[in-house]
């Protein structure tokens, strides 16, 4: 929670599904962040993919590793 936010506004999103959409090379901090934001709002999170596994991230030109495992394949995201 942010200085001077009160703990309601850190639930703003609770009961809110929402489904972040991102591909292989994605830059991880630009997924990381929104998505650390969105849980603290209290988002029901999903990570979809166009892939079936897992994506690769990366910090700047290097490979990193997404430390989440929620990701689910674009085609069985129909019921998000």
């Amino acid at each position: 929670m942010r200085h001077g936010e009160d703990s309601s506004m850190s639930k703003k999103l609770e009961n809110k599904r929402v489904a972040i959409l991102a591909a292989d090379g994605f830059e991880q901090s630009e997924l990381e962040e929104p998505m650390n934001a969105l849980e603290e709002a209290g988002a029901d999170l999903s990570i979809v993919s166009t892939k079936a596994d897992n994506i690769q991230g990366m910090h700047h030109a290097v490979k990193a590793t997404l430390s989440r495992s929620t990701f689910r394949w674009i085609s069985a995201a129909r019921g998000l």
